[in-house]
């Protein structure tokens, strides 16, 4: 399994999504990463 940030770097787009539920932390990770992509 990649983790985070391979996933995000590899840019796969995703169009099925599942009712379980996404922690509070990977939220937060998500978005400090994101914060760092270019405008």
């Amino acid at each position: 399994m990649m983790d985070l940030s391979e996933a995000i770097k590899s840019r796969r787009t995703c169009r099925a999504f599942t009712s379980k539920p996404v922690s509070e932390g990977l939220i937060n990770e998500v978005l400090q990463l994101a914060s760092r992509a270019p405008s």
